[in-house]
Formats: structure tokens, sequence, C-alpha cells
């Protein structure tokens, strides 16, 4: 077996205090681009994100009910004017209208 010269051990040592300083290097990115993610201003965009898009859920929620009350709406309207067409066609058809007036009435008091 060959003995280790001093130029031997102290290569050696070189080459495993480079590893080491590879080692501590790729550590340290490793941190540094967790701590990207982690930051304060990364979070306080995600929070800022997520509060708007909370309130364009309740918008749309919103718009969704102003929609199906326009729908009840119109329906009433169309009811009531079918009935004043078919009041006007069959000579006075009162107990149709007074559904179609009730029919609008109650959308309104439900409305309200």
């Amino acid at each position: 077996m060959d003995k280790f010269s001093p130029s031997d051990l102290w290569t050696a040592l070189l080459v495993f205090l480079a590893v080491c300083a590879a080692v501590v290097t790729i550590g340290e990115a490793v941190k540094t681009v967790k701590g990207w993610s982690n930051s304060p201003k990364v979070d306080a965009e995600i929070r800022r994100i997520n509060a708007r898009l909370d309130d364009h859920e309740h918008a749309i929620e919103r718009a969704a009910e102003d929609i199906a009350d326009q729908k009840n709406a119109q329906k009433a309207t169309l009811v009531a004017l079918q009935a004043l067409l078919d009041h006007a066609l069959h000579n006075g058809n009162a107990d149709q209208l007074q559904r179609a007036s009730d029919g609008i009435t109650n959308y309104l008091i439900e409305k309200r």
C-alpha cells in the first residue's frame, strides 16, 4: 500500500472543503428561493387577490339574484299583458284580469 504524501492530504482536505462549500451554497440558494415565496410582499399580494376574488364572488351572487328577480318581474308583466290581451279579445274576462293583478301585487309585496 502506498503512503499518502503531504500534498495528497492537502488535496483531500481541499476537496473536502470544496464539497462542504458547495453543500452550503446550494443550501443557501434553496433557502433564498423558499424565502421568496414566503416573503411579506408575496403574502400581502395573495391576501389582496383573495379579497378581490371574494368581492367578485359576492358581486356574481348579487347579479344572479338580480337576474332571477328580473325574470320574475318580466313573468308577472307578461301574465298581466296576456290578461289584458285576452280581455280585449274576449270581451271582458274580469277574473283573468283580477288574477293577473293579484300576481303583480304578490310580486311587488315579495320584492319589498
